[in-house]
């Protein structure tokens, strides 16, 4: 939402016609790897821990008011990964513009161990489009990558985003058209920002000017609904 290609990748986007597929592909490694170059120092340990409990007792409770019933490793899992990572891809899609499935099939595997994180499958659709997010748990993977293609009748985009943990990272769009045997490759960049950091703007500057931010409370509210069903799905499966 907050990428500098992203206005471009939802204007390429809107001129597709007959949307078939839309695909979100993260591979997640291990957080270590991705953060190891910021040499960043030991945290101060001066964070009340009552306070932090009281937190945690407080999102452990409205999680079961989500989900009724479901097992502590799912709803921990629901918190730390589809709401702490997974978001960001519903996120995204509804920043170029696409209407989000309110339906969706999803499973985990390999099953939730509490140990390491599952890798996730959701596929839904919005009529005749179809969309998948896959998002894999890969911990010796050498870095974080994230990916969507969409694919359509008069041509395809793929736009390959910025890793959140490199201040200066670039990402790139491919735009591919065709006019019958005519075809047309545009690869798009921007300046060495992620998307990570004008977020980060962007809400100091909220902060500091009150300035309206793009990511909203509806926004985060359509997330939610989305990220439910999907983790609804994901109940459902590892109870047949």
């Amino acid at each position: 939402m907050y990428d500098p290609l992203a206005q471009r990748a939802a204007q390429e986007i809107a001129l597709l016609k007959d949307i078939r597929l839309v695909r979100v592909t993260v591979s997640h490694p291990a957080d270590a790897p991705q953060i190891a170059h910021l040499r960043l120092k030991p945290p101060l340990d001066d964070a009340d821990i009552n306070e932090i409990e009281r937190a945690r007792q407080y999102e452990m409770e409205q999680t079961e008011i989500a989900f009724p019933g479901a097992p502590e490793i799912l709803r921990s899992f629901y918190k730390n990964i589809i709401q702490g990572s997974l978001i960001h891809e519903t996120s995204m899609l509804r920043g170029l513009g696409f209407e989000l499935p309110t339906v969706w099939r999803a499973e985990v595997f390999p099953e939730l161990s509490g140990t390491t994180p599952s890798s996730i499958l959701a596929v839904g659709k919005v009529k005749d489009t179809r969309f998948i997010l896959s998002w894999n748990w890969l911990p010796e993977y050498p870095e974080y990558d994230e990916e969507l293609k969409v694919l359509a009748s008069n041509g395809r985009v793929e736009y390959h985003l910025a890793k959140p943990y490199v201040l200066e990272e670039r990402s790139r769009l491919t735009v591919f058209k065709h006019d019958l045997h005519e075809r047309q490759d545009t690869t798009y960049t921007q300046i060495n920002e992620t998307g990570f950091l004008r977020q980060l703007l962007a809400f100091k500057d909220s902060v500091v000017n009150g300035t309206e931010v793009i990511s909203n409370l509806a926004g985060v509210r359509k997330d939610l609904a989305v990220l439910q069903a999907i983790t609804r799905s994901i109940i459902d499966s590892q109870r047949n």
